[in-house]
């Protein structure tokens, strides 16, 4: 279905003219529809973040999934970052790039476990490391801004700027789990869905207002109800009803932004971008769990090729590529070219 999806979009996209939809339009519902759904996911994301006394395996314990999703972000950045610098001969923008690869989209991720119904260790450790990957590719994207820009003099705005967008995030979260916690203590266990929309478009506004993104912010949001309450999954499963949809749309959406065009023009710098995205999860994730000698088998309970199940990527790095305007418009429309292009 989620092919389907995309590709309905992309039919819209390109029959636009003659079903008289204006692309301004599309684009002026694409952005409220994509924060929809990416809070929901990285709320449910944000979930994982939880002790685990019963883990099965070993790949479930902290500090194996931490250590493996470190090795997985760090093996992609070092290697799209190299190819893409020596494809682009730019180091700004083959480091941003490399920062972006280490992101994982959160929907499209939910939505494929979804719709085939996956259950089990695997599952929950590929959850846990779509989360932790987020995490570190926005403290890295943060960490990037302010070293390529702020302290080259490349931009007016100060160091104050990358930091109060990761710590403002996680005040946020912090801020709006709490408040989710306590609207559904004051409303019972009759409603789960009234107090998670309310704070989600309440923690979205204020980003909005004060300038900060919101994909840190859910993720909290989700830590912090799943580790202080007991409201996590009856709000998780009262989000079927809404979620579903929200996905949907998101998809069909997401797919009128796709322009073969873009991948034409890019075809060299895309190319190792996906390569070296897919290399870096892949490799990164199996010597993170088991090692250099290990080899992943997709037969394998014991060592599954868990990588490829990090490889979608849509709304979080398109994001995180529309942040770069605020300080370069031109690097950031190349970086949000190059990325769809390999979305497509």
């Amino acid at each position: 279905p989620i092919s389907g999806y995309l590709a309905a979009g992309i039919g819209i996209s390109y029959s636009a003219h003659y079903l008289g939809i204006d692309h301004e339009s599309l684009d002026m519902l694409r952005l409220p529809i994509s924060d929809f759904a990416m809070a929901l996911a990285l709320f449910v994301l944000g979930g994982q973040f939880k002790p685990r006394p019963n883990a099965k395996t070993k790949n479930e314990l902290p500090g194996t999934m931490i250590r493996a999703s470190l090795a997985e972000s760090l093996l992609t950045f070092v290697i799209v970052g190299a190819l893409c610098t020596v494809a682009l001969h730019d180091l700004k923008g083959g480091l941003l790039l490399g920062v972006l690869a280490v992101a994982v989209a959160p929907a499209t991720t939910l939505e494929v476990l979804h719709e085939y119904g996956a259950k089990g260790p695997a599952t929950r450790t590929l959850k846990m490391l779509t989360a932790l990957s987020n995490v570190w590719a926005i403290f890295a994207f943060e960490l990037a801004m302010l070293l390529l820009f702020t302290l080259s003099g490349a931009s007016e705005i100060g160091i104050s700027g990358p930091l109060w967008d990761a710590i403002g995030s996680v005040l946020y979260g912090l801020v709006a789990g709490h408040l989710l916690i306590l609207f559904q203590e004051r409303l019972g266990a009759g409603n789960y869905v009234v107090p998670l929309l309310v704070v989600i478009f309440l923690t979205v506004g204020f980003c909005e207002l004060t300038d900060v993104p919101h994909m840190l912010a859910f993720l909290v949001t989700g830590a912090v109800v799943a580790n202080r309450s007991s409201f996590f999954s009856h709000i998780t499963e009262a989000m079927d009803g809404y979620a579903q949809p929200a996905f949907v749309l998101f998809f069909v959406l997401s797919g009128s932004h796709l322009q073969f065009s873009e991948l034409a023009e890019n075809w060299l710098v895309v190319g190792l971008y996906v390569l070296g995205r897919v290399i870096g999860k892949i490799m990164g994730t199996n010597i993170g769990f088991h090692g250099l000698k290990s080899k992943p088998s997709l037969g394998s309970d014991i060592n599954p090729p868990i990588g490829l199940g990090l490889l979608c990527q849509a709304g979080a790095a398109i994001a995180l590529a529309g942040y770069v305007a605020r300080y370069d418009v031109d690097l950031s429309e190349r970086l949000l070219a190059i990325v769809l292009g390999s979305v497509v």
